[in-house]
């Protein structure tokens, strides 16, 4: 996991980031406006839905619980590949991959969740901060969790295609969280806290451990 060219300087490719995060944010959008951006009119609209779709919600429901694990691994595989080959550069990327994603999705972002204690839908106001997790509404750890993981991929995949799909993928887990009565629209603002913990992964690989994505930038221009 490693597309770099020693020699160049690194730009971020913020338009491989955009296209990756532009499906969600679309539908985060659609759902906000079509219904409530907080509230419980999106949670009994897709509580019947969930009731009259049995099978979407098992897929839902797959997607919400496996997606991220699901990219971790694609991870481990090269890792496992980096170590058999040697590939110093990858392991150390996949390292700084975890490290980041610890530190934002594991410390700093449980702090925002349990400190502003926001109510999850069906869960009455108001908010109390330091509870239980029915009160760590915003911003959802799924969304930003699995840009995390997605972005990184989409800078180092090549083919337009696997791209599409993998940004149609982080937008079935972000809307899964709201469809499975999990999350409100707004909280898939978490999306804001992933992108920003992706950019650290992508721009810390590459400050210490080669241009990485130049190349994709590249071919992106």
């Amino acid at each position: 996991m490693c597309l770099y060219e020693e020699n160049a300087s690194f730009h971020y490719p913020w338009n491989i980031h955009s296209y990756l995060i532009l499906p969600l944010t679309a539908l985060t959008l659609f759902t906000a406006f079509a219904f409530e951006w907080q509230g419980e009119e999106p949670y009994h609209v897709f509580t019947e839905l969930r009731a009259a779709y049995p099978f979407f919600s098992g897929l839902f429901l797959f997607i919400t619980e496996w997606g991220n694990p699901l990219l971790y691994c694609i991870y481990a595989v090269l890792l496992i590949r980096a170590i058999r080959a040697g590939d110093i550069k990858t392991i150390r990327n996949i390292v700084c991959f975890s490290i980041v994603s610890l530190v934002f999705l594991g410390i700093l972002l449980q702090l925002l969740k349990y400190g502003l204690g926001m109510p999850r839908p069906g869960i009455p106001w108001p908010p109390r901060p330091w509870s239980t997790a029915e009160y760590t509404s915003f911003p959802s750890g799924h969304a930003a969790n699995i840009l995390v993981s997605a972005i990184p991929q989409g800078i180092w995949i090549q083919d337009l295609r696997l791209k599409t799909l993998l940004s149609l993928f982080v937008a079935c887990m972000g809307i899964s969280r709201i469809r499975q009565g999990l999350h409100h629209p707004v909280d898939i603002g978490g999306i804001v806290f992933g992108s920003l913990a992706s950019c650290c992964v992508v721009r810390l690989a590459s400050s210490s451990f080669g241009k990485i994505a130049m190349k994709a930038a590249k071919e992106e221009a």
